[in-house]
């Protein structure tokens, strides 16, 4: 009966409910900027966000005395925050190390105290990784699932993961051994749009199948890069028919640009995949700690969704 009071309030403030998410009992909803302000009694404003700019409620939320299923909102922080883990590849062959520090970079700033700064490392091809890995011959992946979340898609990752595979001496897919869920509605002028992360899906996929050369892969992608829309596109992959063994995310953002509602969303979504039997390993990010090197230039902090307990 709550949840039906719930939704026919929304409704009546002009939000339309998208989808029941009740495995975390969470509902996910849409409408005008104006009727999210007037139905939760706050107004949006401008502000720099962790050197992002980003439209924020001004003020508190709040829902009327009765609704006492509301226990938090998420996804009112409006900027584009969560971003591929890819960093740019060396122009060419004399810009790579092929060990940490063999070739030293002058593109960390000084207040990054390390005693090598260091090109970045030559590429590893398949039998490299299982080798570094240490992997067992005959652990291929054979029966098991792999989810990849990440936000857009790109239908030529299949045919180029062969190609991959092919110059690399090792096995491409076999048919029907890749899939990938594109979303219905992708909005297209945010995150970068599509071009922004189809490097990530190419290197996603084939370093799982690299690792993992017998695994299903299945790709999952989002409409787009925020909070509400990749932590929901986690719980499709995890509440998928085909049930994966384990769900990988390579995108991450300040956990500074979360709220506590975001994080809440996150934590339910990841309980419900560990309750179901699923890993889930999410990248910590290309600046480590985030401290003052790389994009995070304002102080320590830390990745999410990879911060999450």
């Amino acid at each position: 009966a709550e949840r039906r009071d719930v939704t026919g309030w929304l409704r009546s403030q002009g939000i339309h409910v998208d989808r029941d998410r009740a495995s975390i009992h969470a509902m996910s909803v849409s409408g005008p900027r104006a009727a999210l302000a007037h139905a939760f009694d706050t107004t949006f404003v401008r502000q720099r966000v962790s050197g992002r700019t980003a439209v924020v409620p001004a003020r508190a939320l709040s829902v009327p005395s009765g609704l006492n299923a509301v226990q938090s909102v998420a996804g009112l922080v409006d900027t584009d925050a969560a971003v591929p883990t890819t960093v740019a590849a060396p122009q060419t062959s004399d810009d790579c190390a092929a060990y940490w520090g063999q070739k030293l970079s002058a593109d960390w700033p000084a207040s990054v105290k390390v005693d090598h700064r260091s090109n970045a490392l030559c590429g590893y091809g398949p039998q490299r990784l299982r080798a570094i890995h240490e992997l067992p011959q005959d652990a291929t992946g054979q029966g098991a699932t792999i989810a990849i979340v990440a936000a857009f898609d790109d239908d030529s990752v299949e045919a180029n993961t062969n190609t991959y595979s092919a110059a690399s001496k090792m096995q491409g897919f076999r048919p029907g051994q890749y899939t990938h869920h594109a979303p219905q509605d992708p909005d297209t002028s945010r995150c970068g749009g599509p071009s922004a992360w189809t490097t990530e899906q190419h290197l996603d996929v084939q370093a799982a199948h690299a690792i993992a050369p017998d695994a299903n892969i299945e790709y999952w992608g989002a409409g787009s890069c925020s909070k509400q829309s990749l932590y929901s596109r986690i719980l499709d992959a995890a509440e998928a028919p085909s049930a994966p063994d384990v769900i990988s995310l390579s995108f991450g953002a300040d956990e500074d640009l979360d709220t506590a509602a975001d994080r809440t969303l996150l934590n339910r979504v990841l309980v419900e995949a560990a309750s179901r039997g699923i890993s889930v390993f999410a990248s910590t990010g290309n600046d480590g700690d985030n401290s003052l090197a790389g994009d995070h230039a304002e102080g320590p902090g830390v990745n999410s969704p990879a911060s999450s307990p």
